[in-house]
């Protein structure tokens, strides 16, 4: 799932060059959970979520914290928390709207599919399943962010973190070591193997009180990212490296293939690297990850401005319609799934057609620019603060 999508709320008049690394990192996240939720995809067999301890959510996240500072930062900094208040409070409804459509439309999809068809796949399919029933309580539940459906739970994710982004930031402004504190002691009042009953949200496949550690880290990265000083420590650079390739053994991704077994660790003990409340293990990962990747990719590295580089930071750039529009797709090669949709042509043609159809709409997206009538709701880059990052 949100920064699992979009652009920041804001002024027009503060402005800035964007970092393409941003729109680059975001526009392959939403490119990889496209993959990762098209059904029984074979490609997602080796994405992110099999080459180590994270996949592409904790980099999503991760990357709406910088984002966030970026964009948000700076307007606290030069119109005040009222302000920042008032612009977060604005976009935490558009994203509210967003999810509340985003799932009606999706399950309402599944359902008439389900109803014009013969076939009983429906029955097991895990949105319709975790979809409100139609009662006062079920839509007061989904309303409330009570339910949500399979594969619907990054936006409710992100709208909680955007809650806490005002309170992040003034503590990181303050103190980098306090804000850091501060969102660990939530995080760890989250887990299960420190407190007999650790602080849960019913219904929340995402634990945001876990989750917003890797955000206030982003938060904290994304107020002191610059160039400056960017040469890394080695042995810090050392380190996170090694990290990643224990992950990269651990997690054996060879193993997909029917002839390879051997495993460095069992696959019993990859079970307890939990998602939900957000195991240490995923944010060291990830942590990691980005660390390797600022060291060796500078904000003009060249290779950012090549066409194929450029594709996905067109991507990033319209994150969070690009997200709807990746979720609408996933459910309709879903339906396509149930309906007999097997074989390497199935395969083929969804993971092409698919990211084909997202380019075309991050290309037309950029080319209609404020005069979108679907740019203005879904949140345009030149609609909103410069520079726009969050989702």
């Amino acid at each position: 799932m949100r920064s699992i999508v979009g652009q920041d709320g804001g002024a027009t008049s503060i402005k800035s060059p964007r970092d393409a690394r941003i729109d680059f990192c975001r526009g392959v996240v939403l490119a990889l959970i496209f993959i990762d939720h098209v059904p029984n995809n074979v490609l997602a067999g080796f994405t992110l979520q099999n080459l180590g301890f994270c996949d592409a959510t904790e980099i999503f996240v991760l990357i709406s914290g910088i984002s966030a500072a970026i964009a948000y930062g700076r307007l606290l900094n030069q119109q005040g928390m009222a302000a920042l208040l008032t612009t977060t409070t604005k976009r935490i409804a558009r994203l509210y709207l967003v999810h509340i459509a985003l799932v009606a439309t999706c399950v309402g999809m599944l359902w008439a599919a389900s109803q014009m068809s013969s076939t009983t796949g429906y029955a097991t399919n895990a949105v319709l399943r975790s979809a409100p029933a139609f009662s006062v309580d079920g839509f007061w539940r989904l309303a409330t962010l009570q339910l949500q459906p399979s594969y619907h739970d990054i936006l409710p994710l992100y709208i909680a973190l955007m809650l806490w982004l005002p309170l992040a930031l003034a503590l990181s402004q303050r103190s980098a070591t306090l804000a850091l504190a501060i969102s660990l002691v939530g995080w760890a009042v989250t887990q299960p193997s420190l407190l007999e009953t650790p602080v849960m949200f019913p219904g929340w496949y995402f634990n945001p009180m876990a989750w917003q550690l890797l955000f206030t880290i982003g938060v904290v990265v994304g107020l002191q990212l610059s160039d400056e000083g960017r040469t890394s420590r080695k042995p810090v650079l050392a380190a996170c490296i090694a990290f990643l390739a224990f992950a990269f053994l651990a997690e054996a991704p060879w193993t997909q293939l029917p002839w390879f077994s051997w495993r460095l660790v069992p696959e019993a003990w990859l079970t307890q690297i939990g998602k939900s409340t957000l195991s240490m293990w995923r944010v060291v990962d990830v942590v990691a990850m980005a660390y390797v990747f600022r060291c060796f990719v500078g904000r003009d590295a060249a290779w950012l401005k090549n066409k194929f580089a450029a594709a996905f930071s067109m991507l990033g750039r319209h994150g969070l319609l690009i997200f709807v529009c990746a979720a609408l797709l996933d459910h309709l090669a879903t339906i396509w799934r149930i309906e007999g949709g097997r074989g390497l042509f199935y395969q083929s043609f969804v993971n092409a057609a698919g990211l084909a159809c997202l380019w075309l709409i991050a290309w037309l997206a950029t080319r209609a620019g404020s005069a979108s009538p679907v740019s203005r709701v879904i949140g345009d880059s030149r609609v909103q603060m410069q520079p726009a990052y969050a989702i």
